[in-house]
């Protein structure tokens, strides 16, 4: 029986709650692993399993390292989003019509009309 937590390891939600299973990581256990076994190979048989089990290891770290970065930069851009108004903002609102803070109020504003 496959134990709960570990799965819950390599799943997670994204930010809108919609799972996401780190398909990176997935895909560096497996090109690494055939890499391995390729490479290894050229040992025999024993090599190629050797290769195999040493290549997915390193594949899912690398696979790890990209999700991660993924993950980072999908984070700053919303932060970035959030900052000029694209999420929960007013991207493109005239500026000019914004309140102006009490003692600019008195000032001429016909240059706006």
């Amino acid at each position: 029986m496959s134990n709960p937590k570990d799965k819950a390891k390599d799943q997670d939600t994204t930010p809108d709650g919609v799972p996401h299973s780190h398909p990176l990581r997935k895909v560096g256990v497996a090109t690494g692993a055939v890499a391995g076994a390729t490479t290894g190979a050229i040992a025999g048989p024993p090599g190629a399993i050797a290769g195999a089990v040493v290549g997915g290891a390193m594949g899912y770290v690398i696979g790890r390292v990209l999700d991660n970065e993924e993950e980072s930069a999908a984070k700053h851009e919303e932060e970035l989003d959030r900052e000029i108004g694209v999420i929960g903002g007013n991207l493109g609102a005239d500026e000019s019509k914004k309140e102006l803070p009490e003692e600019l109020e008195s000032h001429d504003r016909s240059w706006e009309r």
